[in-house]
């Protein structure tokens, strides 16, 4: 399992259909002359009916070629937009949700989403970040691109600590819980403040490679108290394997 990539545009020259075309245009526009030049000179018809023939195939073959690349480009496209990211994700809260008693959840009341770890080797990106890489599932919250301190939060913590944390809130007003983010999970004010005051329980499960380096994790919050019961816990556990070897394999 290697790390997670970023959000990037693909550049054109990175397309795979765009490489095939450039590569196939030039020899088969030289068997298109080719053969034109010869059915036009008596003597050479034949070799400019065997040219128009080898045109013929060589655009059919091309045009294959082009659209072969084109679906793996699609395809390579929808793992860079974490298309399984999010499925798996999905997979995640409907598991969760059926093994609750209360149903059908209201909205907001689990929210669910990922963050990659940073490459610490890759240029321009600081140690010790970790991005949201997509909306959240469940209810509405930050934008994906979001960026926290691994220092910070239950997220940080599960990510330092390479395992699983669930933990409650202590405080009731609002005043008492920016207290409590900031003394506690190491937010500075403004980023306390920016917390969903109706959060009540949160749980983060790291995503380990084969070396047992976290490349990602996986965070959950709700708006009802003490939600992440040992059982809820179990079922997150195991379905976030599911996730891990998602992961592993795509990436």
């Amino acid at each position: 399992m290697g790390n997670i990539p970023g959000p990037q545009k693909e550049r054109f020259y990175e397309k795979k259909y765009v490489v095939e075309l450039i590569a196939i245009l030039p020899p088969l526009v030289t068997a298109a002359v080719g053969a034109l030049v010869n059915l036009g000179d008596p003597a050479k018809r034949t070799l400019g009916w065997w040219l128009v023939g080898a045109t013929a195939w060589l655009a059919l073959a091309s045009g294959v070629k082009v659209l072969h690349a084109a679906t793996q480009d699609r395809d390579r496209k929808r793992i860079k937009e974490y298309d399984g990211l999010r499925g798996s994700l999905w997979v995640l809260y409907e598991a969760v949700r059926g093994a609750t008693d209360l149903g059908i959840l209201t909205e907001g009341a689990l929210r669910i989403t990922i963050h990659r770890v940073a490459d610490p080797n890759r240029k321009g990106v600081e140690p010790g970040q970790l991005e949201q890489l997509l909306p959240y599932i469940g209810g509405l919250g930050g934008p994906p691109r979001r960026v926290f301190s691994i220092r910070t939060g239950v997220i940080g913590l599960a990510v330092r600590e390479k395992d699983a944390v669930a933990v409650n809130r202590k405080s009731d007003g609002h005043a008492g819980f920016v207290r409590e983010l900031i003394k506690e999970w190491g937010y500075v004010e403004d980023e306390a403040r920016a917390v969903s005051p109706d959060r009540q329980a949160w749980m983060a499960i790291p995503m380990l490679n084969a070396r047992n380096v976290p490349v990602a994790v996986v965070s959950l919050d709700s708006s009802i108290p003490d939600f992440f019961s040992p059982e809820i816990q179990k079922v997150i556990l195991g379905c976030c394997r599911g996730v891990g070897a998602y992961i592993q394999e795509a990436y």
